[in-house]
């Protein structure tokens, strides 16, 4: 079961960076300019703003209210990353895409006790190839329209034609 969600995660998460890069040229000229500097900046961004996990489910450790709803021990609850990752009240302008937010900090990987063992690396993984992607395709262009993938969950494209120039 790690398997999956490793792959998974990862590989729509860099194609996430892709799309973002095609779909905000006014951040995509910021990561090319410096890429050293920002390319961290740009995956956390995209992260946030396209996380390629949108749901963890967990079960409840005690009866609990939220919101008038009653969760007993044991229920099942699914939390929504991606949705936590647009909340207004912690994010200004939350759907907005902006590399320079000073609110950096989202749920893609979880938090606390739960966060993802490999949030690091991955992290690490798309910055080097998001590096890599800008300093040897610099006008790569995305083929429209971007179908997403129908999988409860999962944020990513069900395929992503690109074109160099």
């Amino acid at each position: 079961i790690f398997l999956v969600p490793r792959f998974e995660t990862t590989v729509n998460q860099f194609a996430n960076c892709v799309i973002c890069l095609n779909l905000f040229p006014d951040q995509s000229i910021l990561v090319t300019g410096n890429p050293e500097k920002l390319a961290n900046a740009f995956v956390a961004e995209t992260l946030r703003f396209e996380s390629p996990a949108q749901v963890a489910p967990r079960l409840a450790g005690a009866d609990a209210t939220i919101n008038g709803t009653n969760i007993k021990n044991g229920d099942m609850v699914w939390l929504l990353l991606g949705s936590a990752n647009r909340d207004s009240a912690k994010f200004n302008n939350a759907d907005t895409f902006n590399i320079e937010r000073t609110e950096t900090r989202n749920l893609a990987f979880g938090d606390g006790i739960h966060r993802c063992i490999g949030a690091g690396l991955a992290e690490a993984e798309a910055a080097t190839a998001l590096r890599a992607l800008i300093k040897h395709f610099p006008d790569m262009q995305i083929q429209q329209p971007i179908e997403f993938q129908a999988p409860f969950g999962l944020r990513g494209p069900r395929k992503l034609l690109v074109t160099l120039k």
